[in-house]
């Protein structure tokens, strides 16, 4: 899956605009991004910024992935194939009229009660189906979930291990196992070749049935899978920052977002609050999000919100404006106006959803550090691509919100523009002056 081609960008992003990420990553093309240098991926107009949280390959190196059980009716080789200039695994059964009940283990133990997420990529040699553990379900982790190398149908799933297949160019599918709850420490996370839609091992036919397996696997103790790390290796989180005074006009403003979003993956019920911007100074004791706004989902949930506080921060000085519970994947455009003594309005994909209110909670100050793309101080991010990112000095109308959506039209620099994140040229922020205050 991986090839070595890596791309250095400035991590310069200008004017105050900072980007960090220590480690190396890796884009959706296999591709390496140094260190510091943000990863641009396609997005709704142009590029789009992948920006995710930390996370760690518990996958141990390949030469101690081993048998489970009959090994004598299937053969492993590695063979060189232009799957990004990677070699793959070739999980092939060789003889016929007999069981083959062989599975394809990597040796790692799981720490019951804890989430899983397995990645790996595979394409169909003459097997139709190939099975999935993410260690499994239940007290013997036994259970597996099958995926239909013809059609991308997916079968067995449970409350625990769910598995989801997206397709690839040439015949190659991306392939997520999640389990939510770990029941077993027995380490029976890989893959097996099944009969049928129900997982049952399968019978050996002459024409040495089997699949490809890129030897990009990668296994993290969460609920959610992110982009690729090599084995027994980390990547730190992204982290996007500005200084927002002198781009964030405390008595009216815009903000404007496009990113994708992933129900069955990252932006699932129940995984981690994902923030698109992020700006309040907090109060551990008793806690308080003063003069803030954000734009997040929520944790326990699928729904977007507008958050916006004024210098209290906590109870009716905190305001929670939902966009709304989001269930189908696909790019979104967010949109929060507010205005001193009219209030704030919040759009979704050109349409109001709900208009000011004069009594609403609005900052009165800023705290020296907002982000994009994630939260407060670092952590909780998008963990997505996120396209368009806008910030104007003064509450874009209906109607100019409604035509930029409708008519799929770039953001641009206008008289009004205070930052502007264009992924096609880099960031170009319009600060320093440009309130005309």
């Amino acid at each position: 899956m991986i090839n070595q081609n890596s791309e250095q960008i400035t991590s310069t992003m200008g004017n105050g605009i900072s980007f960090s990420r220590p480690s190396n990553a890796y884009k959706k093309s296999g591709k390496v991004v140094r260190a510091d240098s943000p990863r641009y991926e396609t997005g709704y107009i142009g590029n789009g910024l992948l920006i995710e949280e930390s996370t760690y390959n518990h996958v141990i190196p390949f030469s101690v992935i081993t048998w489970d059980r009959n090994t004598t009716n299937t053969t492993l080789t590695m063979e060189s194939m232009s799957f990004n200039n990677a070699s793959v695994f070739k999980f092939q059964t060789n003889t016929s009229g007999t069981s083959i009940n062989s599975f394809l283990r990597l040796n790692m133990t799981p720490t019951v009660g804890q989430p899983y997420a397995f990645t790996s990529y595979v394409k169909k040699l003459n097997h139709r189906y190939i099975g999935f553990r993410c260690f499994g379900s239940g007290a013997t982790g036994n259970s597996q979930s099958v995926l239909d190398l013809d059609t991308g149908s997916t079968y067995n799933n449970n409350a625990e291990q769910i598995i989801t297949a997206t397709p690839l160019n040439d015949g190659w599918w991306k392939v997520v196992v999640t389990n939510n709850n770990v029941q077993t420490s027995s380490p029976y996370s890989g893959f097996c070749l099944p009969s049928d839609t129900t997982g049952g091992e399968v019978i050996a036919g002459a024409d040495g049935r089997g699949v490809y397996i890129s030897n990009t696997l990668h296994v993290e103790n969460k609920k959610f899978a992110t982009s690729y790390c090599p084995s027994g290796t980390s990547r730190t989180q992204e982290l996007i920052t500005f200084n927002p005074n002198g781009i964030i006009n405390i008595p009216e403003g815009t903000i404007e977002a496009t990113t994708y979003i992933d129900v069955q993956n990252a932006h699932k019920s129940g995984t981690n609050w994902n923030m698109i911007f992020s700006t309040a100074t907090i109060i551990n004791s008793p806690y308080a999000e003063q003069n803030h706004i954000s734009i997040r989902k929520s944790s326990a949930n699928q729904q977007w919100s507008l958050y916006i506080g004024d210098a209290i921060g906590s109870g009716s000085n905190q305001l929670v404006i939902p966009y709304g519970v989001i269930t189908t994947s696909g790019w979104y455009t967010f949109v929060a106006t507010w205005k001193t003594g009219v209030g704030a309005s919040i759009y979704l994909n050109g349409s109001l959803i709900r208009g000011a209110v004069a009594t609403d909670p609005l900052p009165v100050a800023l705290n020296p550090i907002a982000h994009i793309g994630s939260w407060v101080g670092g952590g909780l991010q998008l963990n997505s691509v996120l396209d368009e990112f806008r910030i104007s000095k003064v509450a874009r109308t209906a109607s100019e919100i409604a035509d930029n959506y409708n008519n799929k039209k770039p953001l641009t620099q206008d008289a009004n523009t205070t930052l502007l994140l264009d992924n096609n040229r880099g960031t170009l922020p319009y600060a320093n002056g440009n309130l005309g205050l």
